[in-house]
């Protein structure tokens, strides 16, 4: 990961910039869904899993968390956070859980130790509330045990064992504002896997001595030795943690004797450790299941995939298959030779040049980009001496051969490449061209993160045994099959457009779930799943949804739909205590008064002799008014009161209730019962209110849906609405349909004028859960208002002025030197990366737009610190 900065020039200003967030994973494949898991994350960083299913979550400031059966702890597990140095990209990143942890309860922790904690605790001056960023310090790695007593839900006090960086002489160096720690993993081996960026800077060249957006104290405290200020070529220096894949016995953290530079007399020196060499910032990495020796004399913890994270131009996506392999950072950037440090290339003090001191060599030691050349397929490639081209390095000092990407991407145009050889030399295809050797899309991004080995089989087959892997940038997923030699085969869209900014995925070897963390907006955990029948998607308006009480507002959820195209049924909860109310579009007047249980029954059916009904539903009338509003389409006759009387109601039939005073009517719900074969419904229907003589037709009804009579839909539900009207009573009258002459009512409720009206401001939140044939469901909500009307937004200051478009990017190293229209002049880049999206624009009075990125859409949320020189 990294963090946009510029440099300081004339005049400094802090600029905020805004993100859009989007919704994660917006184009899943088919039959997949995704599932937010709810819990209030702060700043979540990785998901880890125990065999049995159980979730570790661990976050930025040195918090783990367990999680089972999707309930996030009380307690978190352990909590270190008063020794993290927390700031920046940096904190705690790495976990992991031991392959025995059921057995001896180990967890391990790599993070970044805040300065202060590191050099004052245990002594007088120590704060435990004293925090010192910024500062140049170290990263550890440390084991605790959890208690089985509590069944390794707590951690034993006393338990601490510092694997790396007991002191500040001994821990992975932390020179600049990222590329610190990164991924805690096991081999198949049981050895304890470690990746490390270089720690140098991301804002110039960085070869060693002073540089911008570090303390530049670590050579004086004894954080680096002198033949690691190197700056970024401590990735290719074999005796320095930085830009590395560490392998450590996980008992004490030495190296293993199997390690490829291990010395008997050094078990602990960084020589020791290295596993592979050439990183720059290799955030996240994963091992692919099923590779390796369980062995670990025989050295084969098993074939990493790897993300690094570039500079200026390509992110890489590295496998590792063996020991010291290098990856070729920063003499190289994705698959060729990166010119500004090949040419800026220090001296490497552990490769002393024998020809020194010849006529012909002035130069004491060989040069980093003396000891790395270009992968080739030729078994005779040489090491020339730069002294003299006929005499080769010697064989004694660490040589490289470059391992290239197996893929790597651009950072702003649409362009991915896959490695491969022409004869014996190295060449890039375009991934899907001719000739490649990988198939796959074009694509684009700017911060590499290897994801996770998909090895479950919960998802289709084409996404199976392949990695997972992301761009927190480009907020895309995308899966990589390869073949049994861990070469590349294809690279296929699983979530190209709006999948989150991804900082970790996980899979989850109980259910072969992928859970992956959206770090927008404070950090989301999902978990994507095939499920044979995906959720409806549920999508509810409200027109208006503010205005006067009682207000009646027209609810929509006809936008909703399902993956599958199913029939789906709706059920609405306004909010505002009355009943679940199915239906499509129903209308619903909000700050209205449900005074059903006040009326008595009106009914056609108790003039007849006997005064109750004769069929087969409920004979009880408060079946009417007891809040049940059955499904639709069920056909349940005891959830009904029906009026069959033999035919007796004659053209005539009406139900509904009086009221011992005048009430301002508003609206009915009428939920119609069972059709039955001779009858059930109106074949003519009409509103009629009571004035305390006689019964009149309302003017103004409107039903929602528009009645439909016979149609055989049991339980249908109307709502009705009208002009408020003042009366005694209310009821619905009409010609009785079939042969038999009578009606169903599953439900019939009376909304009116609350006594005394409302007239503070309310709010009610109103949900639709949409439920397809098979019972998958999904809800929406949406907030009506009454008597509340929403601010007015205004910006006073400064005033307001106009916008002038984005510059197309423009790399550092070509910068213009005078200015172009809207853009101050420069001779350091403003916003961005090495990589500098756009510079300053301006308006004649100045007013400054940065952008970070070249699509509104995709701004970061970030701190940018950038310089302006007045433009006339």
């Amino acid at each position: 990961m990294y963090r946009m900065r510029s440099t300081r020039k004339t005049a400094v200003i802090a600029c905020a910039i805004a993100m859009n967030l989007t919704s994660p994973i917006s184009a899943l494949p088919p039959n997949y869904e995704n599932v937010t898991i709810d819990a209030d994350w702060d700043q979540a960083v990785g998901i880890a899993f125990a065999p049995d299913g159980r979730m570790f979550v661990w976050e930025k400031s040195g918090v783990v968390w367990n999680v089972e059966n999707g309930v996030k702890s009380v307690q978190p597990l352990i909590d270190v956070s008063e020794e993290v140095g927390n700031w920046g990209d940096y904190g705690m990143l790495g976990f992991a859980i031991d392959p025995d942890f059921y057995s001896n309860g180990y967890i391990y922790l790599m993070y970044v130790v805040d300065y202060h904690h590191l050099v004052y605790y245990g002594t007088p001056n120590y704060d435990p509330q004293d925090d010192w960023f910024n500062r140049d310090t170290i990263g550890r790695i440390t084991r605790y045990t959890c208690n089985i007593a509590d069944g390794y839900r707590s951690v034993a006090p006393g338990s601490r064992l510092v694997l790396v960086g007991e002191s500040i002489n001994t821990g992975i160096p932390i020179c600049h504002s990222s590329h610190g720690v990164g991924t805690l993993l096991f081999g198949e081996d049981g050895t304890l896997l470690a990746s490390c960026g270089d720690g140098a800077s991301y804002g110039s060249v960085d070869v060693g001595g002073p540089t911008d957006g570090s303390s530049n104290t670590a050579l004086v405290d004894g954080i680096i030795q002198s033949k690691e200020d190197v700056g970024a070529y401590r990735s290719q220096l074999v005796d320095s943690l930085n830009g590395k894949v560490l392998r450590l016995n996980p008992a004490n953290g030495d190296g293993l004797v199997s390690n490829p530079y291990y010395d008997a007399n050094a078990p602990r020196a960084a020589r020791s450790r290295v596993w592979a060499v050439g990183l720059r910032n290799p955030y996240r990495m994963t091992l692919r299941p099923g590779t390796g020796n369980s062995d670990p004399g025989q050295g084969d913890p098993g074939t990493l995939y790897i993300s690094d994270v570039g500079w200026q131009t390509w992110e890489e996506l590295n496998i590792c298959r063996g020991p010291s392999e290098n990856f070729g950072w920063p003499a190289f950037e994705g698959m060729f030779q990166y010119w500004s440090y090949i040419d800026e290339s220090p001296f490497n003090l552990d490769a002393p040049n024998p020809l020194y001191g010849s006529p012909q060599c002035n130069e004491p030691y060989f040069r980093f980009r003396d000891l790395i050349i270009q992968d080739t397929l030729d078994p005779s490639a040489t090491f020339p001496n730069p002294c003299d081209a006929g005499q080769e390095v010697p064989t004694t000092l660490h040589r490289f051969i470059h391992r290239r990407p197996a893929i790597d991407w651009q950072h702003i145009d649409a362009k991915s490449r896959a490695a491969g050889y022409v004869g014996n030399d190295a060449v890039a295809f375009d991934i899907g061209e001719p000739g490649s050797p990988v198939a796959g899309p074009q694509f684009s991004g700017e911060t590499a993160i290897a994801g996770v080995w998909y090895s479950g089989s919960n998802f289709t087959p084409e996404f199976q045994d392949s990695l997972f892997f992301s761009d927190y940038s480009s907020r895309w997923i995308r899966c990589m099959s390869a073949d049994a030699n861990d070469n590349p085969v294809e690279v296929k869209d699983f979530a190209p457009i709006d999948a989150g900014s991804i900082v970790a995925m996980s899979m989850d070897p109980a259910t072969g779930s992928l859970y992956y963390i959206n770090y927008d907006d404070g950090s989301t955990i999902h978990r994507v799943t095939r499920v044979d029948n995906l959720p409806p998607v549920a999508i509810a308006t409200a027109t208006p949804s503010y205005g006067p009480a009682p207000l009646t507002v027209q609810l929509t959820g006809s936008g909703s739909s399902d993956p599958e195209s199913q029939t789906l049924t709706f059920e609405w909860d306004f909010g505002d205590g009355t009943p679940l109310v199915p239906g499509v579009n129903p209308t619903h007047v909000f700050g209205c008064e449900d005074i059903t249980a006040l009326g008595s029954f009106t009914t056609r059916i108790q003039t007849l002799n006997p005064p109750h009904p004769l069929g087969g539903g409920n004979w009880d009338p408060e079946v009417m008014r007891d809040g049940d509003l059955p499904p639709m389409g069920n056909g349940q006759a005891g959830r009904n009161y029906d009026t069959y009387h033999e035919g007796d109601q004659g053209s005539t039939d009406y139900v509904g209730y009086t009221f011992g005073s005048p009430r301002e009517f508003r609206s009915i719900l009428f939920q119609e019962g069972i059709h039955f074969s001779d009858g059930g419904w109106f074949d003519t229907i009409n509103v009629q209110f009571f004035d305390g003589s006689t019964w009149a037709n309302v003017a103004g009804v409107v039903f929602t849906p528009a009645y439909a009579g016979e149609n055989a839909d049991n339980y249908e539900t109307y709502t009705i609405t009208f002009p408020p009207i003042t009366a005694t009573g209310i009821r619905l009258r009409g010609n009785p349909g079939g042969s038999s002459n009578f009606i169903s009512i599953g439900e019939l409720r009376v909304l009116a004028t609350p006594i005394p009206p409302i007239t503070t401001p309310l709010a009610f939140d109103v949900s639709l859960t949409v439920r397809d044939t098979l019972n998958a469901t999904s809800s929406t909500s949406l907030v009506v208002s009454i008597n509340n009307t929403p601010p007015v937004v205004e910006i006073l200051s400064p005033a307001p002025a106009p916008l002038f478009p984005e510059h197309s990017p423009r790399r550092c190293r070509s910068l213009p030197t005078s200015p172009t229209p809207n853009m101050a002049p420069a001779s350091t880049p403003v916003a961005g990366r090495p990589s500098c999206i756009t510079i300053c624009m301006y308006t004649p009075s100045h007013t400054i737009l940065i952008a970070t990125h070249r699509q509104l859409s995709s701004r970061m949320a970030t701190s940018v610190m950038f310089s302006i020189t007045k433009c006339s």
